[in-house]
């Protein structure tokens, strides 16, 4: 930590700044009769030179400090790209504006999401273009007839597992199968089967940590002992977001 070893965010930029900016000049610029006549006959660097340097160098320390604020999206922006239906989705809605565009039934439209995945999963990758992908995984996608370029992903993967065990791994366990997960909690249960669920997970750095609030639902009472979840994300005024 900076307290131990005395690298603040201010020394690291005088140690890093010269480098990423290219403050220092090269070799065979500096024996140049230009450079020697500019830099006087003390040798010193005038004080324009000076003056980037500072610049530079408080730049790159305000860089460190903001370092998670770096790659986040402004809000205009996500504002300018609403034609997007990315973007336009971008908000989750909460459980209530969720409801009314659904009717005034959640759970109906959560049943709606299950039966569509059991048909889509019958018909395996019918429709689906297949790509390469990591090992022992079938990955696959498929143009969405709404005229944007972004492409719809599917995954499927064999697990020596029986489908209980597997569900029980991603409704409860997630931190035995995913390395970033920082910590999950449970925020409403809606019924014995449906839940407002969180879960935070970091990011390599300088990302910010990545947090996720779901409505989600799932049957474990399907013919052949199959198992099912479908989740979307939404907002919930109980929670509290990582910063």
């Amino acid at each position: 930590s900076a307290e131990e070893n005395q690298m603040t965010p201010g020394n690291l930029a005088v140690c890093l700044a010269p480098s990423i900016f290219h403050l220092n000049v090269s070799k065979k610029d500096s024996t140049s009769p230009r450079v020697i006549q500019k830099r006087g006959s003390t040798g010193k660097p005038d004080q324009k030179d000076l003056n980037e340097n500072l610049a530079a160098t408080q730049g790159l320390s305000h860089m460190i400090t903001q370092c998670k604020k770096l790659f986040q999206i402004p809000q205009d922006l996500m504002l300018q790209s609403r034609n997007s239906y990315i973007a336009a989705d971008a908000h989750p809605l909460s459980l209530k504006e969720l409801s009314c565009r659904e009717g005034g039934d959640v759970q109906c439209c959560l049943d709606d999401s299950i039966q569509s995945l059991l048909r889509e999963s019958a018909e395996k990758f019918k429709g689906w273009l297949s790509v390469p992908g990591p090992k022992n995984t079938e990955l696959s996608c498929k143009k969405v007839g709404d005229g944007h370029p972004l492409r719809l992903w599917k995954v499927s993967v064999e697990l020596e597992a029986p489908p209980l065990a597997v569900m029980q791994r991603v409704l409860s366990e997630r931190h035995l199968w995913d390395d970033d997960v920082l910590h999950t909690k449970v925020i409403e249960a809606l019924d014995q089967n449906m839940e407002v669920y969180q879960y935070v997970t970091d990011c390599m750095a300088p990302h910010p940590r990545r947090d996720f609030v779901v409505l989600r639902k799932w049957r474990t009472d399907l013919p052949r002992g199959v198992c099912v979840m479908v989740s979307t994300s939404v907002e919930h005024e109980k929670v509290q977001l990582e910063t």
